[in-house]
């Protein structure tokens, strides 16, 4: 991921319990600069993510049911940055500043002991912001496999 100026990921997965226990450590991935980990969801029922920026998104409850199979989709570029589940916003910024770890990491941050509770059934990361077009064609396919209603 170093040197991207943008990138688009869409992570299907689910999670074991929608709100984890208190003392369960719950992560995402470590793609991003910000010195935090990501997570899908943290013990307060936030989600917070850095995927392509130096800075962490505000902490927002999951707009969909995240027990069930759902779509995680985030865009980075420089000036902006959004992420939805199954095509509902969940959080977005006018102003980003890209930046990617130098050691990435899917499924949480061993430095921390955070740990995705969760199965992950596809990842897809593109080097680049997808046309609506391109992204379209992706959905459909999430929607046939995995019947996610995504828009």
């Amino acid at each position: 991921l170093s040197g991207l100026t943008a990138a688009h990921a869409f992570l299907v997965a689910k999670c074991v319990s929608a709100i984890p226990p208190a003392w369960t450590r719950t992560g995402l991935w470590t793609l991003g600069g910000h010195a935090y980990a990501s997570h899908m969801v943290w013990t307060d029922n936030t989600t917070m993510d850095d995927f392509g920026s130096d800075t962490r998104s505000t902490p927002a409850a999951p707009v969909a049911t995240i027990t069930n199979p759902f779509c995680y989709e985030v865009r980075a570029a420089s000036g902006s940055w959004n992420s939805s589940i199954n095509g509902t916003s969940q959080s977005s910024r006018a102003s980003n500043t890209v930046a990617w770890t130098a050691t990435a990491e899917l499924g949480g941050d061993t430095g921390v002991g955070v740990y995705f509770d969760g199965h992950v059934a596809e990842l897809v990361i593109y080097r680049r912001l997808l046309e609506n077009h391109e992204r379209r064609a992706l959905v459909d396919y999430f929607n046939a496999r995995y019947a996610l209603g995504m828009t």
